[in-house]
């Protein structure tokens, strides 16, 4: 979907801000961007409608034949209002990927904009997926990635009626997460993603050196809980309510590199987990995860180096498992 932002925007001539614009235009620019977004017009599919085949019946082969046809769905979006509106709920039902990384790879404004003349995109998104680098990037101004971390901010804070699945990407290694000035907003951003749509029951975090603990705390909602590369630290407030924790049925542990923290019963309800993947080496690592989880797990699924192991030890921990060589690729 994110070629249909590109090639939209292109055509209607988005101004790109150069580096030495002047920063009052600048700030009147982000000003504009970050006014709420207006009322959907959901109207549109009350519009007359002239043609010959009457539009349920398209509707129902739109439906039946094409759900899932991007390039015929997009082509159907440029015919005319009715069928834009329409097929959107189809064309944006997953967002690919969020991007803000780098100049000439960022989608996060050419998004905005959009959504902002289609508000109702928002309430297509089934499945979201966002990937953010580090404000230390070389190649950008600190004032760019200023505005463009303001602007996914502005993004995340809206309101995701039908979200099932949220995946949040730190593409960053080293110490350079913690001297990022604008981490601390983007995380209160995630705090409002995680516990203002109620109907997110997945969520996938990669990557992230000091995520705050408390976002896991208040998310009761997720019930399919993925992390890789996940290191935890106590943010701003860090009380716990027993009865927001977050209680997952399902856990994956992709961490061949031993970075992750294990999950403490404090931070996230391992009671419930019936389904446990692990993709990695520590034994001690996989033993602490397994004295956590209780008597509901019923699936365990390990997935280890080449030439491990580790059968009859894990056998000591009273659970049936499925052992899957070598390590492949996070899910």
């Amino acid at each position: 979907m994110l070629w249909l932002w590109s090639n939209f925007f292109t055509k209607k001539g988005t101004p790109q801000t150069p580096q030495d614009e002047d920063s009052v235009n600048m700030d009147s620019e982000l000003e504009s961007l970050l006014q709420p977004l207006s009322v959907s017009h959901a109207e549109t599919l009350s519009m007359n409608w002239t043609a010959i085949l009457p539009r349920e019946i398209l509707f129902q082969i739109i439906d039946q034949e094409f759900h899932a046809h991007t390039p015929t769905l997009r082509k159907l979006a440029l015919t005319c209002q009715i069928l834009c509106c329409y097929v959107r709920k189809n064309l944006f039902q997953e967002i690919m990927e969020l991007r803000c990384i780098s100049p000439n790879t960022s989608n996060v404004k050419p998004f905005l904009l959009m959504i902002r003349q289609s508000p109702d995109i928002l309430s297509f998104i089934q499945t979201l997926k966002i990937n953010i680098t580090s404000v230390s990037d070389p190649t950008r101004s600190q004032e760019q990635h200023f505005i463009e971390r303001q602007l996914l901010c502005f993004i995340i804070k809206q309101r995701f009626p039908n979200l099932g699945s949220l995946r949040l990407t730190f593409t960053c290694t080293g110490y350079s997460q913690y001297r990022d000035p604008s981490l601390s907003s983007l995380y209160t951003a995630f705090d409002h993603i995680l516990h203002e749509n109620p109907t997110l029951k997945r969520l996938t975090l990669r990557g992230f050196a000091s995520f705050w603990i408390e976002l896991l705390m208040r998310t009761p909602n997720v019930l399919d809980l993925n992390i890789q590369d996940l290191q935890m630290h106590y943010g701003p407030s860090s009380e716990s309510n027993p009865e927001a924790l977050m209680k997952p049925t399902r856990l994956t542990v992709y961490d061949p590199s031993s970075k992750s923290a294990i999950l403490n019963q404090k931070y996230v309800d391992l009671s419930q987990v019936s389904e446990f993947r692990f993709y990695g080496h520590n034994k001690f690592f996989i033993s602490g995860y397994l004295r956590r989880l209780s008597s509901a797990l019923t699936r365990l699924e390990l997935y280890l180096p080449q030439g491990a192991n580790y059968g009859k030890w894990i056998n000591h921990s009273g659970h049936s498992f499925t052992l899957s060589y070598p390590i492949p690729e996070f899910p």
